[in-house]
């Protein structure tokens, strides 16, 4: 089993005592297994779950309705709100996404890379996709519902690429059969 830093399972418990389900997924998971520098952590809840109430204790609002998400076309994203809390930035976004779990999650991200995840109680969950990814160090692109979407996850990978994934490369996948 992974052991995840203990501020992530800090979070999810703080969470988990108020009877909200949280999910810490994406970069932070991606940039944490790969060894990688994390920028912040992200962390998906339920819309509407009162997770305001059960924040971790210390931790301080940033700001709220970071709109961050919005070229995402389906309206999954409803609010995100940063917290900082031990030194980290935390993003809380609430997601409306019915049947909510770690898989459905990773099936809404742009890029398989980022398919990973942390729960309290299933650990660190990753697609073969994001393996496959790791081993030939590729970004590959499964998800761009329209232009505006393409030109975010673009800049994403251009900014990556920059910064910590240098020399790896782009794929396309979104017309690719698995």
């Amino acid at each position: 089993m992974v052991e995840v830093p203990e501020v992530w399972k800090e979070i999810l418990q703080s969470l988990h005592n108020g009877g909200i389900k949280g999910i810490i997924a994406g970069g932070c998971v991606r940039d944490f297994l790969l060894e990688r520098p994390i920028k912040d952590i992200d962390v998906f809840v339920p819309v509407g779950c009162g997770f305001d109430t059960w924040l971790p204790v210390g931790a301080s609002l940033v700001r709220k309705n970071d709109l961050s998400y919005a070229p995402f076309s389906d309206g999954m994203v409803k609010y995100t709100t940063t917290i900082e809390y031990k030194g980290n930035d935390v993003q809380i976004i609430e997601v409306d996404l019915e049947g909510f779990s770690a898989e459905k999650l990773m099936d809404r991200v742009d890029f398989t890379i980022c398919q990973a995840t942390y729960q309290l109680d299933e650990g660190v969950i990753i697609s073969g996709s994001f393996l496959w990814d790791a081993d030939l160090k590729e970004f590959r692109l499964v998800r761009a519902d329209n232009e505006a979407q393409f030109d975010y996850s673009m800049k994403r990978f251009k900014r990556l690429t920059a910064e910590k994934y240098k020399g790896w490369k782009f794929f396309d996948g979104r017309d690719v059969r698995e």
